[in-house]
Formats: structure tokens, C-alpha cells, sequence
């Protein structure tokens, strides 16, 4: 499988996100894997992506795999292609890679977003901006799109 590789550039934002903590100690992302799983969603709801530059942090499949997370990964690749074929294996078409590189993308896009977000912000405050964001995000409205999954 595919390991997922984050641009360069967001490399010190993961170390700063894991790091930071509310005023109360309470902290936002735990975890690289978390952080990376917040990022991807985001970026698909913006429809934000961002190629790697394949010079930054890697995440191994495995760490997805472990946790049972990897299902976030084929979900996200189900939306976006919008084909069931993607979750099938075969031969003929190498899915796990396309599935990857799609999550991959919009992780990518996603600290993108949170890094716009936190610009010119101290890290103290990192904490409270994502929460307010998400807050701003959920009281939105949301649409759904209408668009049929291919089987």
C-alpha cells in the first residue's frame, strides 16, 4: 500500500498542531493520523487539494491500517470518484494507490485551509481558532449534492 506523504511545507504546522493546547490543556489532535484525518475531511469540503512535493513528513499506511482507520481513505476515494469499482481489487487497475493518492490530495489541501486559518496566530490560540472554524463550519448551511454512485 501507498504510504501517505504530506508537502513540506505543513511540516512544522503537524508538529505545532499536536502541540498545541487550550488555555484548559485541552488539545485538539493527539495524534499525526488525527491530524491527517481532520485535514483530508476538510479539504473535501472545500474541495482543496494540494499535490506532495514528496520531500515532507510520510505517514505509513499501516498506521491507518492499524487503527481501522484506513476506511476514511477508501470513503474519501469513494466520494470523489463516485465508482464502487474503486474498493475492488484487481489486476487490471491499481486502486489502492489511486485511493491513497486521492485522500492524500485533500489531506494536503486541508492543511492548506488550517493553515490560512492560523496564520499570524500564536500557537496558544491554534486550539480555539480550529474549534471556532468548526463551529462556523457546522452552524452553515449545508447542501447535499445529488450526485449517484456508479455500481
Amino acid at each position: 500500500m501507498a504510504d501517505i506523504s504530506i508537502h513540506s511545507k505543513f511540516s512544522n504546522l503537524l508538529e505545532l498542531l499536536i502541540e498545541a493546547e487550550s488555555e484548559s490543556g485541552g488539545q485538539a489532535f493527539k495524534t499525526f493520523r488525527d491530524v491527517i484525518k481532520f485535514a483530508s475531511v476538510l479539504g473535501m469540503r472545500g474541495e482543496v487539494t494540494v499535490e506532495s512535493d514528496n520531500r515532507g513528513r510520510v505517514i505509513p499506511f499501516r498506521v491507518f491500517e492499524n487503527s481501522k482507520d484506513h476506511e476514511l481513505i477508501w470513503l474519501v476515494a469513494l466520494v470523489e470518484t463516485k465508482d464502487v469499482d474503486i474498493l475492488r481489487r484487481d489486476e487490471y487497475r491499481d486502486n489502492e494507490t489511486e485511493a491513497v493518492g486521492i485522500f492524500q490530495g485533500y489531506a494536503n489541501g486541508g492543511l492548506e485551509v488550517i493553515w490560512a486559518w492560523l496564520e499570524n496566530k500564536a500557537p496558544s490560540e491554534y486550539f480555539d481558532v480550529i474549534l471556532g472554524k468548526i463551529s462556523e463550519s457546522l452552524s452553515a448551511e449545508i447542501e447535499v449534492e445529488d450526485a449517484p454512485i456508479r455500481f
